[in-house]
């Protein structure tokens, strides 16, 4: 994370790291 990234990879893995862990919290949660 440290390391200098291009803008276009950075943001790709932010967003599936986000998708993907907060989605499912946020559908168990409602599912729950």
């Amino acid at each position: 994370m440290v390391e200098e990234q291009p803008p276009e990879a950075a943001p790709v893995v932010a967003s599936e790291d986000v998708q993907v862990e907060a989605v499912p919290e946020v559908v168990q949660g409602t599912a729950i």
